[in-house]
């Protein structure tokens, strides 16, 4: 309650750099940097596989086998020369 008439005030008062001042000190110990939990993954091993799965997905959607074959052939051939 106290925290919250002291921002009153200095919104009333027109201070907003007080104003600024208190919301960070008041609210920046509970905040943390990274999150330990996404889409129901909890650890950083869990989210990192979670990730993966999300870009494997992403990046083989379509089925593109001719232009792999061909690319393997000329990987291939630049290989053997």
């Amino acid at each position: 309650m106290l925290c919250a008439d002291t921002l009153s005030t200095a919104v009333s008062d027109r201070d907003y750099r007080q104003f600024w001042n208190k919301v960070h000190k008041t609210n920046n110990g509970r905040a943390t940097k990274y999150s330990d939990t996404f889409h129901r993954c909890v650890g950083d091993s869990a989210i990192v596989e979670r990730w993966r799965e999300y870009f494997e997905k992403l990046y083989n959607s379509l089925d593109d086998s001719k232009h792999r074959s061909q690319f393997n052939a000329r990987l291939a051939s630049v290989l053997s020369d």
